[in-house]
């Protein structure tokens, strides 16, 4: 019975997963190919506005207006990404708390130690091979989804650079074959 309502939760998970990767990467390609037409645009802005401040001053301070406006807008750009990112991490946050909720209403949150048996001298007795499987588990998912949690930028990038080094390499791709028994 809690295999099954596990099983159900991870299935749950997987596909709010799924779903939530591929909106991602649809805005993630489409705010790229943005960001490129944006930057020729500054980039035109920008010498535009040199050539026009050089006609009034000289070339050193156009270039010192253009360059201090082009850091104002980059800290102005990173704010609003700040501002706009702080509400998805929320959602975020609330999701995964809401996806673990039955796993802590079921004490499965992380491996706990057995409560010492009071005024006995007889050893515990053996526990379950299955719980302790489910136990270790359950330890490795919560310090997993802490290491997500507090470091997810890196983790994606460590992906990405993993994707990218399995898929360059045909060695290293034939060694993971080897080591899968599949």
């Amino acid at each position: 019975m809690i295999l099954g309502a596990l099983s159900a939760q991870a299935g749950l998970v997987k596909s709010a997963l799924r779903l939530h990767l591929s909106a991602s990467m649809i805005s993630g390609v489409t705010l790229l190919l943005a960001g490129v037409f944006v930057l020729f645009a500054l980039a035109f802005g920008a010498a535009a506005l040199f050539f026009k401040l050089e006609e009034s001053m000289s070339r050193t301070g156009a270039a010192l207006w253009v360059g201090l406006l082009a850091l104002f807008l980059a800290v102005l750009v990173w704010l609003i990404g700040v501002l706009v990112a702080r509400p998805r991490r929320r959602a975020a946050k609330t999701t995964m708390t809401a996806a673990m909720a039955p796993l802590t209403a079921l004490g499965m949150t992380a491996a706990r130690p057995p409560a010492a048996a009071r005024g006995t001298t007889a050893p515990p007795p053996p526990p379950s091979t299955h719980a302790m499987m489910l136990d270790q588990g359950m330890e490795v998912g919560a310090r997993a989804h802490a290491a997500l949690a507090a470091h997810p930028v890196g983790l994606l990038a460590a992906g990405l650079g993993m994707g990218l080094a399995v898929g360059f390499s045909p060695g290293l791709r034939r060694g993971i074959r080897r080591l899968l028994p599949w």
